[in-house]
């Protein structure tokens, strides 16, 4: 009876084995523990890069990629339409008084930040091979003018209101061919951002900050937020060209870039850098982008070991 029983338990050892070690193989290599470095290897829902164009897409973590319902690109009664310079290229705003910077500077002017922009399109004919990379891209000032000209542009935003306007924007310009939309926070790892609300009536100046956060803010939506690096699932980058304009939170990106930065040959960088001048988080930017080859173009009578004084925008540019 003993010997039945000990052939019983061998066998069901051998199941065990059977079943149990393969799975354990499977978690060890197909599930990303840790949020704060690029999946590889996993059965995430991707979409190739083709597929995203006109398109605004999300990545849903833990899930994957997934495309926006068709509806999320048709322009809404409250779109306005406007025209921006030097192409004419069109362009929906918000009333101008629901956004007093931006969306009213076009709706006066048809331009935003145009020093700004030219310099930017400078570098993309420096380097018209590479990706556009607007981080922070708002209602689509920098993407439109650069898929209008003809280069490729992936335009991230983690406000539904913006990428909706860029989405129905990008249609009516025809350039649909030219630039991929996604709807997410880019942050140090994946996790749930708040969007945190000006005070005034300003769609440019939203905040975000991690949702584990303390404090008490009333006016706020959410956004999943991804990694720089977790684009390169989907987008075969080989150079870039990366606008980051995103109120306070430029560096927790680039903490979340490390493999991005060591993979793509980032040309340059344009960022908003007032908000770290007299913050520790300037210095760590300043590291960062020496680390990966990339110096800051300082105007001559600036005091270039005193980042306090550098100016609130800044291009960085790879090193000679």
């Amino acid at each position: 009876m003993g010997s039945v029983q000990y052939q019983y338990a061998m066998i069901w050892f051998a199941l065990g084995v059977t079943l149990i070690v393969p799975l354990l193989i499977f978690i060890r290599y197909n599930v990303n523990f840790d949020k704060t470095k690029p999946v590889k290897n996993t059965n995430i829902v991707l979409l190739s890069s083709e597929e995203t164009l006109g398109k605004i897409i999300t990545r849903e973590n833990n899930l994957g990629w997934n495309i926006l319902d068709e509806e999320t690109c048709h322009a809404k009664d409250n779109f306005v339409l406007k025209k921006i310079l030097p192409l004419d290229v069109p362009i929906y705003i918000y009333n101008p008084n629901d956004d007093v910077h931006i969306s009213r500077m076009i709706f006066n002017s048809s331009t935003w930040e145009t020093p700004l922009v030219d310099k930017v399109v400078g570098a993309m004919k420096l380097h018209p091979d590479a990706v556009f990379i607007d981080i922070g891209s708002n209602i689509g000032m920098y993407s439109m003018t650069m898929a209008a000209l003809g280069y490729r542009v992936i335009a991230v935003d983690c406000y539904i209101e913006n990428v909706m306007r860029l989405c129905a924007s990008a249609r009516k310009a025809n350039v649909t061919n030219k630039m991929s939309i996604i709807h997410n926070g880019i942050s140090d790892k994946r996790s749930e951002l708040r969007l945190i609300k000006s005070t005034e009536p300003n769609v440019g100046g939203m905040g975000v900050e991690q949702i584990s956060s303390t404090s008490n803010v009333t006016l706020n939506l959410t956004a999943n937020a991804i990694l720089l690096d977790d684009l390169l699932e989907i987008f075969p980058i080989k150079n870039a060209i990366i606008k980051m304009d995103v109120e306070k939170h430029e560096d927790e990106i680039l903490k979340g870039a490390k493999f991005f930065f060591e993979t793509v040959k980032v040309e340059t960088v344009l960022l908003e850098f007032r908000f770290h001048r007299n913050d520790e988080t300037g210095q760590f930017i300043i590291d960062f982008f020496d680390k990966h080859g990339l110096t800051p173009n300082l105007p001559k009578l600036v005091n270039a070991s005193d980042y306090s004084t550098w100016p609130g925008d800044l291009i960085w540019n790879r090193k000679k």
